[in-house]
């Protein structure tokens, strides 16, 4: 082989491996995009349901978390592997954590001592003892 077709061919495998090393970077980043390290979405699939009055749902982090004006039974994580994962599930087995909450909530804002995370159609209050989580406020 001549010292030409070697230089090309040593080029076309560097080119390849780095290739799929950047291929395998963004599937990475498209996956912690919408799921956290337990494979759970980082957002919920709510359905606004008004006549749902403020319900205890279960502890996260030493606050009590409740859910508001929506659908307690349709208001779900998405898992890795497309199953719904309920609220009080995603509590109990320690799945999602008000970090993960705040990282990828589309704004922040804060309040006389406490947090709003607003995402599309939702939020979630976090005050010093208590989550809610129900339909965006005005």
């Amino acid at each position: 082989m001549s010292k030409k077709v070697k230089r090309i061919l040593i080029a076309a495998v560097i080119s390849v491996v780095f290739s799929v090393g950047a291929i395998l970077v963004l599937v990475q980043t498209m996956y912690k995009a919408q799921y956290n390290s337990n494979g759970v979405s980082h957002m919920l699939v709510v359905t606004i349901d008004t006549a749902q009055e403020k319900e205890y749902i279960g502890d996260l982090e030493g606050h009590s978390l409740y859910i508001e004006k929506l659908n307690k039974e349709e208001t779900v994580f998405r898992s890795k592997d497309a199953e719904n994962v309920s609220i009080k599930r995603a509590l109990n087995e320690k799945l999602v954590s008000i970090e993960d909450w705040k990282k990828y909530a589309f704004r922040v804002v804060e309040k006389d001592g406490y947090e709003i995370l607003k995402y599309d159609n939702y939020e979630i209050a976090i005050y010093s003892n208590e989550i809610i989580i129900r339909p965006l406020s005005k």
